[in-house]
């Protein structure tokens, strides 16, 4: 993420993720936008809840977690864009 690594949104550093994405402009950053999923701004997000729930990733909770991040993945990336 660029700037400071905290969250754009809320300024607070309760950042879990960033995706990159290409973006439809050029800009500083190099033609790719960021899509930020913040504990505190996203709080309600299946990813949000898994760490509230556990704390940590356990060698368990892989899988889960893993499912959890590719559907967040997929509700980041805009409609018809590539995987």
């Amino acid at each position: 993420m660029t700037g400071d690594g905290g969250c754009p949104r809320c300024r607070t550093d309760s950042v879990l993720a960033v995706l990159r994405l290409p973006a439809t402009w050029a800009n500083q950053a190099g033609g790719a936008r960021e899509v930020v999923l913040c504990a505190r701004c996203d709080a309600g997000d299946p990813v949000v809840a898994y760490f509230a729930a556990h704390g940590t990733v356990r060698p368990e909770g892989v899988d889960e977690l893993a499912r959890l991040l590719l559907d967040w993945i997929d509700r980041a990336r805009p409609l018809g864009s590539p995987p």
